[in-house]
């Protein structure tokens, strides 16, 4: 039983831990395009 909760608990944190860069990812492309944007104009 510990083994199941232990590997459902990896799971979810290893989840949370893509999303997180998931975000950060997004976060930087948008300031990329919008550095872009101010540059050409």
């Amino acid at each position: 039983m510990s083994e199941i909760s232990l590997t459902l608990v990896l799971q979810s944190k290893t989840s949370e831990i893509i999303n997180d860069m998931a975000k950060i990812s997004i976060k930087s492309e948008k300031k990329l395009l919008y550095s872009r944007i101010t540059r050409n104009c």
